[in-house]
C-alpha cells in the first residue's frame, strides 16, 4: 500500500475505535470565499474569506480576511471612529467587529489588508461582509456577503 492510503486507513480505524457508533469525525473546517467587487466609493475588495476552524456549530472560532484597494485617483480617508471592519449580523442583531485602520489615509491605487477573528457565540443565521466608513457614510450594507447557518 502507498503511504497515503495507509495513513487514511489508520485514521478510519482510529475514528471507528474512538467515536460512538454512527458519529462522524469532526470536520477540519472550511474556507468560504467571495469574488472581488468594487463599491461606489472606489474601494475594491479582494481575497474576502471566512475561515472556519471546525464544524459549523456554536463555539467554533473563525477568521475573516480581505484586502481593500483604492481604485480612484484620490486618497480615501477612513473615519477615525469606525475605520475598516467586518460587518456582521447574527439573527439580525449587530455583531460588527475588528475595527481597524481608524483615520488611515489610503492613497490612490494602494491597498490595505484586514484580518480579525471571533467565535460563533450562538446557533443561528450569521452574515459577514467587508465594511468601512468614509466621507460620513458606511460602505454598502451586506456588500459581497457570506451567510451561513450555525447549529447548536
Amino acid at each position: 500500500m502507498t503511504k497515503n492510503i495507509l495513513v487514511s486507513l489508520c485514521f478510519v480505524i482510529l475514528a471507528a475505535a474512538v467515536l460512538p457508533a454512527g458519529q462522524k469525525p469532526p470536520s477540519p473546517g472550511e474556507t468560504i470565499t467571495r469574488p472581488d467587487a468594487t463599491s461606489n466609493d472606489g474601494l475594491k475588495v479582494s481575497g474576502f474569506q471566512l475561515i472556519i476552524r471546525g464544524p459549523q456549530k456554536a463555539g467554533i472560532t473563525f477568521t475573516v480576511k480581505f484586502k481593500l484597494t483604492n481604485t480612484t485617483n484620490s486618497p480615501i480617508t477612513f473615519s477615525p471612529e469606525f475605520g475598516i471592519f467586518c460587518g456582521c449580523r447574527w439573527n439580525n442583531q449587530n455583531k460588527d467587529f475588528g475595527h481597524a485602520s481608524k483615520g488611515k489615509v489610503l492613497g490612490p491605487k494602494n491597498s490595505i489588508a484586514f484580518q480579525a477573528g471571533g467565535s460563533f457565540t450562538a446557533a443561528g443565521h450569521w452574515e459577514f461582509w467587508p465594511a468601512y466608513h468614509v466621507n460620513g457614510h458606511f460602505g454598502p450594507y451586506q456588500w459581497n456577503e457570506i451567510a451561513l447557518d450555525i447549529t447548536p
